[in-house]
C-alpha cells in the first residue's frame, strides 16, 4: 500500500475501501510521509507453540530485518487484547479501517521501525 495514501485518504479517490482510514488519530502517528510501509498480515502458530514467545520472537525478528521505516497491521476491533499485546509492543492506533462494506471495523495499528 502506497503510504501517501493512507496518510491523506483524500487522495484515494475511487480506490477500494481498505485503504480507507477512519476516525484517523494524531498526524504524528497516520502520516507515513513518503516512506514504504511494511505491511505485516497474519503470524500464526499452532497451539502447541502458543504462549511460548515464538510468535513475538518471528515478528521481533520480521521486523529487525525491514528496510522501511513503519509496519502497520489490522486488529479486529472485537479483540481489544490483541490491540493491547500490540501496544506493548510499541503499535499505535492510526484508526479504523473497513475493508469491505459488509466487514467489521479494524483498528490499524502503526510501529516505527526506525
Amino acid at each position: 500500500m502506497r503510504p501517501d495514501l493512507l496518510a491523506d485518504p483524500a487522495a484515494l479517490g475511487d480506490s477500494p475501501p481498505v485503504r480507507r482510514l477512519l476516525d484517523p488519530v494524531s498526524p504524528d502517528v497516520r502520516d507515513y510521509g513518503r516512506h514504504a510501509v511494511f505491511g505485516l498480515c497474519e503470524i500464526t502458530v499452532r497451539a502447541p507453540w502458543r504462549v511460548t514467545g515464538v510468535a513475538r520472537r518471528i515478528h521481533d525478528e520480521l521486523m529487525h530485518q525491514r528496510p522501511e521505516g513503519r509496519a502497520s497491521l489490522f486488529v479486529h476491533n472485537a479483540h481489544p487484547k490483541v490491540r493491547s499485546l500490540y501496544e506493548r509492543r510499541g503499535y499505535r492506533k492510526a484508526g479504523q479501517s473497513r475493508p469491505f462494506p459488509d466487514s467489521p471495523r479494524y483498528d490499524v495499528m502503526v510501529l516505527h521501525l526506525r
